[in-house]
């Protein structure tokens, strides 16, 4: 493991995705998911432009335009990268990212306590995940601060099992030392940019997720608790799909 620098803050971000908004799928549309559901990127192009019309172009609308097929990961990171020095809502230089795929998946799935299951779960990661995550970012010494990042997208849904999944991750990672912040009501866009500006990652589950963690490796951060074969499969049809990947990494 590399020798890790002085980190100011760790940040922890708890992305709720409920429901399945287009606006909110952008991870589908990346994989051309959406594109599959209506028949063509050009349809996904007209249906989101009117779903937008008269608003700022989501990510979303942005990555069709200017990648007409999914994996371009070229495209989702010089979109990621232009956003990114518009704003300052971004990490501090050595924080760290944890995205949690919670909300409908996490009420849903018929395991009834995810945290503390023994089996490995497709988006909801339990507490042994987090625990072998933990061996690849700085430690409680070198962090200033957790801070929880969550948003509820989907209002009139009960939010109690996400509310309790929430407690388990901040008291995870209080009992190692670390304090503990929230940042919440990030949207779709915004949560996206921020995360995938992050100098550490840690991945969540599914596929918007796995994008933001090779969003990250691209712009030269690092991360921790790579999703397996899905991250793999990504990858290779990444680096297979994407117009243009000069000048950003990916190892």
């Amino acid at each position: 493991m590399r020798a890790w620098f002085r980190v100011a803050t760790l940040v922890v971000t708890l992305f709720l995705i409920e429901g399945a908004q287009s606006l909110e799928r952008l991870g589908d549309v990346f994989s051309g998911y959406m594109a599959f559901e209506t028949k063509g990127f050009d349809r996904l192009e007209k249906k989101i432009e009117k779903q937008e019309t008269g608003h700022k172009p989501s990510i979303a609308l942005q990555y069709v335009q200017q990648a007409h097929h999914a994996y371009d990961l070229g495209v989702m990171c010089n979109i990621s990268k232009a956003l990114g020095e518009k704003t300052s809502d971004l990490p501090d230089a050595a924080d760290v990212v944890v995205h949690l795929r919670l909300g409908d998946v996490l009420k849903d799935d018929p395991v009834r306590d995810p945290w503390n299951s023994k089996a490995k779960l497709a988006y909801v990661k339990n507490r042994t995940y987090y625990e072998e995550a933990l061996k690849n970012i700085p430690p409680a010494a070198k962090v200033e601060k957790v801070v929880l990042v969550f948003a509820f997208h989907l209002r009139d849904r009960d939010h109690q099992p996400s509310l309790n999944y929430i407690e388990h991750v901040e008291d995870f990672f209080t009992s190692r030392g670390y304090t503990v912040m929230k940042r919440t009501n990030g949207t779709v866009d915004s949560d996206f940019i921020y995360m995938s500006h992050a100098q550490f990652y840690i991945f969540g589950g599914g596929g918007y997720s796995c994008m933001t963690g090779l969003v990250v490796k691209c712009l030269g951060g690092h991360t921790a608790g790579e999703l397996g074969g899905i991250f793999r499969t990504w990858e290779s049809k990444c680096r297979h799909h994407s117009s243009n990947l000069t000048g950003y990494f990916l190892t």
